[in-house]
Protein backbone atom coordinates (compact mmCIF):
# COMPACT_ATOMS: atom_id res chain seq x y z
CA UNK A 1 0.00 0.00 0.00
CA UNK A 2 0.76 3.34 -1.44
CA UNK A 3 0.35 5.88 1.16
CA UNK A 4 0.78 9.93 -1.36
CA UNK A 5 -0.39 13.05 0.82
CA UNK A 6 -1.72 16.36 -0.34
CA UNK A 7 -2.42 19.63 1.85
CA UNK A 8 -5.77 20.84 0.74
CA UNK A 9 -5.10 24.06 2.37
CA UNK A 10 -8.36 23.69 3.84
CA UNK A 11 -9.29 25.53 0.28
CA UNK A 12 -12.35 24.28 -2.13
CA UNK A 13 -10.37 25.04 -5.38
CA UNK A 14 -6.86 23.77 -3.99
CA UNK A 15 -8.41 20.19 -2.95
CA UNK A 16 -10.19 20.08 -6.23
CA UNK A 17 -6.46 20.30 -7.99
CA UNK A 18 -5.04 17.74 -5.37
CA UNK A 19 -8.01 14.96 -5.59
CA UNK A 20 -7.73 15.62 -9.88
CA UNK A 21 -3.73 15.30 -9.33
CA UNK A 22 -3.96 12.24 -7.23
CA UNK A 23 -6.54 11.05 -9.70
CA UNK A 24 -5.27 11.49 -12.32
CA UNK A 25 -2.18 9.61 -11.05
CA UNK A 26 -3.86 6.40 -10.76
CA UNK A 27 -5.00 6.93 -6.64
CA UNK A 28 -8.71 5.06 -6.69
CA UNK A 29 -8.99 6.06 -2.46
CA UNK A 30 -9.19 9.76 -1.38
CA UNK A 31 -9.05 10.06 2.67
CA UNK A 32 -9.60 13.84 3.60
CA UNK A 33 -12.21 16.44 3.84
CA UNK A 34 -11.73 17.54 7.21
CA UNK A 35 -14.10 20.38 6.33
CA UNK A 36 -17.30 20.86 4.34
CA UNK A 37 -16.21 23.16 1.38
CA UNK A 38 -12.99 21.04 0.52
CA UNK A 39 -15.16 17.73 0.65
CA UNK A 40 -17.80 18.84 -1.73
CA UNK A 41 -15.32 20.15 -3.91
CA UNK A 42 -13.68 16.72 -4.41
CA UNK A 43 -17.15 15.02 -4.53
CA UNK A 44 -18.09 17.18 -7.52
CA UNK A 45 -15.24 15.33 -9.37
CA UNK A 46 -15.73 11.78 -8.66
CA UNK A 47 -18.02 11.58 -11.98
CA UNK A 48 -14.65 12.14 -13.65
CA UNK A 49 -12.95 9.05 -12.09
CA UNK A 50 -13.21 5.43 -10.31
CA UNK A 51 -11.97 6.66 -7.09
CA UNK A 52 -14.13 6.40 -3.83
CA UNK A 53 -13.84 9.43 -1.04
CA UNK A 54 -14.04 8.86 2.51
CA UNK A 55 -14.67 12.49 3.64
CA UNK A 56 -13.42 12.66 7.74
CA UNK A 57 -14.69 15.49 9.15
CA UNK A 58 -17.32 17.34 7.00
CA UNK A 59 -20.76 17.41 8.57
CA UNK A 60 -22.86 19.33 5.91
CA UNK A 61 -26.54 18.00 5.06
CA UNK A 62 -25.72 18.23 1.73
CA UNK A 63 -23.24 15.98 1.08
CA UNK A 64 -25.71 13.45 2.00
CA UNK A 65 -28.49 15.14 0.32
CA UNK A 66 -27.99 17.54 -2.52
CA UNK A 67 -24.06 16.69 -2.90
CA UNK A 68 -24.82 13.18 -2.68
CA UNK A 69 -22.45 10.55 -4.35
CA UNK A 70 -22.23 6.70 -4.66
CA UNK A 71 -18.44 6.64 -4.08
CA UNK A 72 -18.69 9.07 -1.07
CA UNK A 73 -19.01 8.43 2.31
CA UNK A 74 -19.09 10.35 5.64
CA UNK A 75 -17.22 8.94 8.29
CA UNK A 76 -17.96 11.10 11.23
CA UNK A 77 -22.07 12.35 12.42
CA UNK A 78 -23.85 15.33 10.40
CA UNK A 79 -23.80 18.92 11.82
CA UNK A 80 -27.40 17.89 13.11
CA UNK A 81 -26.52 15.14 14.97
CA UNK A 82 -23.61 16.51 16.16
CA UNK A 83 -24.76 19.94 16.51
CA UNK A 84 -27.87 19.19 18.50
CA UNK A 85 -26.45 17.10 20.74
CA UNK A 86 -24.13 19.91 21.82
CA UNK A 87 -26.62 22.76 21.78
CA UNK A 88 -28.37 19.84 24.37
CA UNK A 89 -25.68 19.90 26.53
CA UNK A 90 -25.02 23.65 26.76
CA UNK A 91 -28.21 24.65 27.45
CA UNK A 92 -29.12 21.77 30.08
CA UNK A 93 -25.45 23.05 31.64
CA UNK A 94 -24.23 25.93 30.60
CA UNK A 95 -25.32 29.25 32.76
CA UNK A 96 -28.26 31.01 30.97
CA UNK A 97 -27.36 32.98 27.98
CA UNK A 98 -29.71 35.61 26.96
CA UNK A 99 -28.12 37.00 23.99
CA UNK A 100 -25.65 35.01 21.97
CA UNK A 101 -22.79 37.03 19.76
CA UNK A 102 -20.60 35.08 17.22
CA UNK A 103 -17.51 34.56 14.84
CA UNK A 104 -17.87 32.40 12.24
CA UNK A 105 -16.25 31.69 8.54
CA UNK A 106 -18.04 33.27 5.83
CA UNK A 107 -18.52 30.02 4.24
CA UNK A 108 -21.47 27.93 3.60
CA UNK A 109 -20.39 25.56 6.76
CA UNK A 110 -19.76 28.91 8.82
CA UNK A 111 -23.21 29.68 8.49
CA UNK A 112 -24.65 26.33 8.53
CA UNK A 113 -23.37 25.49 11.66
CA UNK A 114 -24.34 28.79 12.86
CA UNK A 115 -27.75 28.18 12.16
CA UNK A 116 -28.26 24.74 13.26
CA UNK A 117 -26.15 25.94 17.02
CA UNK A 118 -29.05 28.90 17.34
CA UNK A 119 -31.86 26.59 16.20
CA UNK A 120 -30.80 23.79 19.08
CA UNK A 121 -30.21 26.00 21.56
CA UNK A 122 -33.98 27.27 21.05
CA UNK A 123 -34.96 23.87 20.76
CA UNK A 124 -33.67 22.80 24.24
CA UNK A 125 -33.97 26.08 26.16
CA UNK A 126 -37.07 25.46 27.30
CA UNK A 127 -38.98 28.64 25.94
CA UNK A 128 -36.12 30.33 27.51
CA UNK A 129 -35.85 33.93 25.69
CA UNK A 130 -32.99 34.15 23.63
CA UNK A 131 -31.22 36.39 21.06
CA UNK A 132 -28.34 35.84 18.40
CA UNK A 133 -26.79 38.93 16.86
CA UNK A 134 -25.77 39.15 13.89
CA UNK A 135 -22.74 37.33 13.15
CA UNK A 136 -18.76 38.81 12.53
CA UNK A 137 -17.35 37.47 9.94
CA UNK A 138 -13.93 36.66 8.63
CA UNK A 139 -11.71 34.88 6.22
CA UNK A 140 -9.86 31.73 6.46
CA UNK A 141 -6.43 32.87 7.67
CA UNK A 142 -6.65 35.98 8.33
CA UNK A 143 -4.15 37.54 10.87
CA UNK A 144 -6.31 40.39 12.73
CA UNK A 145 -9.57 39.93 14.60
CA UNK A 146 -9.61 42.97 16.44
CA UNK A 147 -12.26 44.53 14.35
CA UNK A 148 -14.32 41.82 15.04
CA UNK A 149 -13.47 41.81 18.68
CA UNK A 150 -13.65 45.29 19.28
CA UNK A 151 -17.81 45.51 17.67
CA UNK A 152 -18.24 41.86 20.08
CA UNK A 153 -16.89 43.91 23.28
CA UNK A 154 -19.21 46.99 21.97
CA UNK A 155 -22.35 44.57 21.73
CA UNK A 156 -25.30 43.58 24.53
CA UNK A 157 -23.87 40.16 24.33
CA UNK A 158 -23.66 37.11 27.13
CA UNK A 159 -22.37 34.50 25.09
CA UNK A 160 -20.16 33.79 22.54
CA UNK A 161 -20.14 31.28 19.55
CA UNK A 162 -16.63 30.50 18.32
CA UNK A 163 -16.69 29.20 14.52
CA UNK A 164 -13.01 29.52 13.58
CA UNK A 165 -10.97 26.84 12.47
CA UNK A 166 -7.49 25.74 13.62
CA UNK A 167 -4.67 28.34 13.40
CA UNK A 168 -7.37 31.00 13.22
CA UNK A 169 -9.16 29.68 16.37
CA UNK A 170 -6.08 29.86 18.42
CA UNK A 171 -5.25 33.51 17.12
CA UNK A 172 -8.99 34.63 17.79
CA UNK A 173 -8.65 33.64 21.42
CA UNK A 174 -4.73 34.88 21.59
CA UNK A 175 -6.34 38.41 20.46
CA UNK A 176 -9.56 38.26 22.82
CA UNK A 177 -7.47 37.57 26.00
CA UNK A 178 -5.95 41.11 26.62
CA UNK A 179 -9.98 43.05 25.54
CA UNK A 180 -11.68 40.43 28.18
CA UNK A 181 -13.85 39.64 25.68
CA UNK A 182 -13.94 35.98 27.39
CA UNK A 183 -14.36 36.95 30.78
CA UNK A 184 -18.01 39.31 29.61
CA UNK A 185 -19.77 36.20 28.46
CA UNK A 186 -21.02 33.49 30.52
CA UNK A 187 -20.38 30.89 27.85
CA UNK A 188 -18.54 30.15 25.40
CA UNK A 189 -18.92 27.67 22.21
CA UNK A 190 -16.34 26.35 20.22
CA UNK A 191 -18.09 24.96 17.35
CA UNK A 192 -14.80 23.10 15.54
CA UNK A 193 -12.98 21.40 18.85
CA UNK A 194 -10.05 24.04 18.32
CA UNK A 195 -10.10 23.94 22.01
CA UNK A 196 -8.12 20.69 22.10
CA UNK A 197 -5.55 21.46 20.37
CA UNK A 198 -5.36 25.09 21.97
CA UNK A 199 -5.41 23.82 25.97
CA UNK A 200 -1.86 21.57 24.57
CA UNK A 201 -0.34 24.84 24.11
CA UNK A 202 -2.12 27.27 27.12
CA UNK A 203 -2.41 24.48 29.52
CA UNK A 204 -4.19 26.33 32.53
CA UNK A 205 -4.84 29.64 31.50
CA UNK A 206 -8.05 28.97 29.16
CA UNK A 207 -11.52 30.51 30.27
CA UNK A 208 -13.51 27.64 32.52
CA UNK A 209 -16.92 28.57 30.46
CA UNK A 210 -15.36 27.28 27.32
CA UNK A 211 -17.59 24.10 26.14
CA UNK A 212 -16.78 22.36 23.24
CA UNK A 213 -17.68 19.14 21.21
CA UNK A 214 -15.43 16.09 20.24
CA UNK A 215 -15.77 13.42 18.05
CA UNK A 216 -14.25 10.62 19.65
CA UNK A 217 -13.24 11.13 23.46
CA UNK A 218 -10.84 8.01 24.28
CA UNK A 219 -11.21 8.29 28.00
CA UNK A 220 -14.63 7.84 27.59
CA UNK A 221 -14.86 5.44 24.96
CA UNK A 222 -14.63 1.59 26.07
CA UNK A 223 -15.26 -0.56 22.35
CA UNK A 224 -12.04 -2.87 22.33
CA UNK A 225 -10.86 -0.98 19.14
CA UNK A 226 -10.97 2.23 20.58
CA UNK A 227 -8.66 0.88 23.47
CA UNK A 228 -6.66 -0.85 20.98
CA UNK A 229 -6.22 2.85 19.28
CA UNK A 230 -5.81 4.90 21.86
CA UNK A 231 -2.95 2.93 23.50
CA UNK A 232 -1.10 2.46 20.24
CA UNK A 233 -1.56 6.17 20.03
CA UNK A 234 0.40 6.76 23.75
CA UNK A 235 2.98 4.23 23.04
CA UNK A 236 4.06 6.20 19.91
CA UNK A 237 3.81 9.70 20.58
CA UNK A 238 3.27 9.65 24.55
CA UNK A 239 0.69 12.02 24.00
CA UNK A 240 -2.56 11.23 26.53
CA UNK A 241 -4.41 14.00 24.50
CA UNK A 242 -4.96 12.47 21.19
CA UNK A 243 -6.94 14.94 18.30
CA UNK A 244 -10.13 14.01 18.54
CA UNK A 245 -10.27 13.91 14.59
CA UNK A 246 -7.78 10.70 15.12
CA UNK A 247 -10.87 8.21 15.92
CA UNK A 248 -12.61 9.17 13.02
CA UNK A 249 -9.42 8.58 10.90
CA UNK A 250 -8.58 5.29 11.95
CA UNK A 251 -12.84 4.36 11.38
CA UNK A 252 -12.08 5.71 8.09
CA UNK A 253 -9.12 3.36 7.43
CA UNK A 254 -11.00 0.40 9.27
CA UNK A 255 -13.84 0.42 7.08
CA UNK A 256 -11.75 -0.08 3.97
CA UNK A 257 -9.60 -2.66 5.85
CA UNK A 258 -12.63 -4.35 6.02
CA UNK A 259 -14.14 -3.57 2.80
Amino acid sequence: IEIVVRDDKLNPAEAALMALDLTGNGVNLLVGGQLSAPALAVIGLLNESKAVFQAEGASLMSITHEGFHTNAFRAGASIRTSYYAFAKGVASKAPPVARWGSIIVDAEFGYSNLKTISNGLRKFSNGRAMEFAPPQLSKFGAPDYRVQISQLMSENIDGLYIGLVGADFASFMNQAAPFGLLKKVKAVMDGTAGMFTYAKTQKKNIPNNVWTLSPWDPELDTHPESKALFEEYVKMSGDRSPDPQTGTAHDMVFAYANA
